[in-house]
């Protein structure tokens, strides 16, 4: 089982779904892949066993070239300019290696800067993995790549960046099923549908999971509902807030059952 939980935007209760889905499970490993903003140990708890430094590979330049440019025009992301000398903009580079294998007279050579770190642990049966992106860095999708890439042994879950844009995409790239997460208010109606949109161009299966079902618009609720695989409704409980606010998960001791109906309806 290769599951994504993700939403079109944030506070939606992403991260209370997939970590009770998570503890519900046990026997799986779990990637917090909100690499900007991780937060799911402070639910799961994990007994930290390991830390591995992330390096993003970025050109450098090694020798004096006769700027002709041909490593600015082949980059799609701006990060190379050529003026009186080459100038490599870092931060703005996605590490994809063209300009190094265009470049007619050999002037750039690969650099390792290091832009983040992954933990890992454990609790019980699950493995705990989480990715932290280093502060001031702009692009997550690499470390979010590299995590997928070398820690994604199923059955796994995966905790998503909040939204649809590139973090997303490259997190549910692994996955077979995706869950959004939604709430019935207007912003969250409008969201979702960006999400399902994506989540369709990829060829994804996926369902819908909504959140604090009894507290908003009951017209948006239904409409949800009529358009989307809606599988599981989590209804509006302070109890829930308040053991989140402590770093506690009462879904799975509250909701058990849909939950392990949730799963088996991925499944």
């Amino acid at each position: 089982m290769r599951v994504a939980v993700g939403s079109g935007k944030g506070g939606t209760g992403k991260t209370l779904l997939s970590t009770a889905l998570a503890l519900v499970f046990e026997d799986c490993t779990f990637l917090d892949l909100d690499v900007e903003e991780p937060n799911a140990h402070f639910l799961l708890h994990p007994e930290m066993d390991g830390e591995e430094d992330f390096f993003m590979e970025v050109p450098r330049v090694v020798k004096q070239c006769s700027l002709c440019g041909k490593c600015a025009e082949v980059c799609e992301f701006n990060a190379i300019w050529v003026g009186k000398e080459v100038h490599v903009l870092e931060k703005l580079c996605h590490g994809c290696g063209s300009c190094i294998h265009f470049c007619p007279e050999a002037a750039l050579e690969v650099r390792k800067r290091k832009a983040g770190v992954v933990r890992s642990g454990k609790r019980g049966k699950m493995r705990f993995i989480q990715g932290v992106l280093t502060v001031s860095e702009a692009l997550s999708p690499p470390l979010i790549r590299h995590i997928n890439k070398n820690y994604a042994r199923e059955p796994f879950i995966i905790d998503c960046p909040p939204g649809n844009s590139c973090p997303f995409v490259n997190s549910i790239t692994p996955a077979d099923f995706v869950i959004l997460v939604t709430e019935p208010t207007p912003f969250g109606l409008e969201d979702l549908k960006g999400a399902v949109e994506v989540v369709k161009d990829l060829g994804k299966n996926f369902g819908v999971v909504i959140n604090r079902a009894t507290l908003g618009d009951e017209r948006i609720r239904q409409k949800m509902k009529e358009r989307f695989p809606v599988l599981m409704e989590i209804p509006f409980d302070r109890r829930i807030a308040e053991s989140y606010a402590k770093g506690e998960n009462l879904l799975p001791e509250m909701m058990g059952d849909e939950l392990r109906k949730l799963l088996e309806a991925v499944r």
